[in-house]
């Protein structure tokens, strides 16, 4: 069972046990938690799961039971948190994304904004996988990432680029559509290509190995001053 629109009959099912007041287990034995059980922070653990999924399995598909097993809750909590299964993926991208925003400096030197966005990248590489499936997957994420996320993305990026070129940063004779395409594409593939490349051409982990990677991207678009 892959994530998508529809509900099965085993999360019905799922449900009228919720209602009925018991408590399922999965197949260590650990209590599921519904909305009845102790655990108050059930939306998150969902999220949570989600994410941890997406980021061992990349673009393979994960079932609801996945999710719900790790998060030790049964799945009618998918309906009772999201409406449905695509409403668990709308939330996780913007469980992703709401943290990538909160992460940037709204103000901060172009270096210091694509060192941000490098560490972030490195520690959520889940979210960039989820957005390349909100752009080839189902419609309904698409749209929801296109309405909500992408406006708020392409602005940005242009911000950050504005602010390169107040500081003498980036280059003033790059287009700015080209150059946010190129920034997006430095910043998201290679987390997207870890799988096939990271042995070969991984460029470490860590503050050190973020650090240095934004410091070669903006490189890329400083004016070159070897003739001033």
């Amino acid at each position: 069972m892959t994530i998508g629109p529809n509900e099965t009959e085993a999360e019905t099912r799922a449900g009228e046990t919720v209602e009925s007041g018991e408590v399922p287990t999965n197949k260590r034995g650990v209590k599921k938690l519904g909305r009845r059980g102790a655990r108050a922070n059930t939306r998150g653990a969902l999220l949570q799961a989600c994410a941890g999924l997406i980021s061992e399995n990349g673009i393979a598909p994960i079932s609801v039971r996945e999710i719900t097993d790790r998060a030790e809750v049964n799945q009618a909590m998918v309906r009772y948190y999201f409406g449905d299964k695509d409403g668990l993926m709308k939330a996780a991208l913007d469980y992703g994304l709401d943290s990538l925003f909160a992460a940037i400096p709204q103000d901060g030197g172009f270096e210091d904004t694509v060192f941000a966005l490098v560490t972030w990248m490195q520690e959520n590489a889940w979210a960039a996988i989820l957005m390349m499936r909100s752009v080839y997957g189902a419609e309904d994420l698409r749209e929801h990432f296109e309405a909500r996320h992408a406006p708020r993305l392409a602005e940005m990026y242009r911000n950050a680029l504005k602010r390169g070129r107040r500081d003498g940063q980036v280059r003033e004779d790059l287009d700015s559509t080209f150059t946010v395409r190129a920034l997006i594409s430095l910043l998201v593939f290679p987390n997207l290509a870890g799988p096939s490349f990271g042995r070969v051409l991984s460029a470490g982990r860590g503050a050190e190995a973020a650090r240095k990677s934004a410091n070669q991207i903006v490189k890329l678009f400083q004016p070159n001053f070897s003739n001033s």
